[in-house]
C-alpha cells in the first residue's frame, strides 16, 4: 500500500524533529564520555553505542530532510513514486537501529557505576524497547 504524498510529508517532518531531537541527546552522552578517562570494555561498548545511536540518527535526519522537500507541494521537477522508496526505506531503518543503539547506551551506562544500577539500567532499557517495538508493530 502507498502512503498518501501528504501524509508522508508530515511522518518526514515529525520524524525529522524526534530525529534531531535524539541525536542531540546521543551526541550529549558522547561528549560526557569523551571527558571520562575511564577505560573498560563497559566504557567502549558504551561509547561505541552512543557514536552509532549518533551517526544513525543523523543519516536519518538527512534522508527525512530529502523525503520532506520530494514530498512538499511546488517540487520542481517531476516525481515518480520509486523516487520515495530510498530516503524513506534508510530514514526509517536508520531512526529504529539509532533507537536500538540509544537504549543499548542506556542499558549500558548503570554498568559502569554498580550491578545493581547496572540491572535497572538494562532492564529498562529492555522494557523501553519492548514498548517502542510493540507501538511499531
Amino acid at each position: 500500500m502507498e502512503l498518501p504524498v501528504e501524509y508522508m510529508n508530515k511522518l518526514a517532518e515529525h520524524t525529522l524533529v524526534i530525529n534531531a531531537l535524539l541525536a542531540g541527546f546521543s551526541l550529549t552522552m558522547v561528549v560526557g564520555l569523551l571527558g571520562i578517562k575511564e577505560e573498560g570494555k563497559i566504557y567502549n561498548h558504551l561509547f561505541r553505542a552512543s557514536i552509532s545511536a549518533t551517526v544513525l540518527f543523523l543519516i536519518s535526519i538527512f534522508a527525512m530532510t530529502n523525503l520532506l522537500m520530494l514530498t512538499t507541494k511546488g517540487f520542481p521537477f517531476p516525481l515518480a513514486s520509486s523516487d520515495f522508496t530510498f530516503p524513506r526505506t534508510l530514514g526509517v531503518l536508520s531512526f529504529m537501529f539509532g533507537i536500538i543503539a540509544l537504549l543499548i547506551a542506556v542499558g549500558l551506562s548503570g554498568w559502569t557505576k554498580s550491578r545493581s544500577l547496572g540491572w535497572f539500567t538494562s532492564i529498562s532499557a529492555m522494557l523501553a524497547l519492548f514498548l517502542i517495538l510493540s507501538m511499531i508493530f
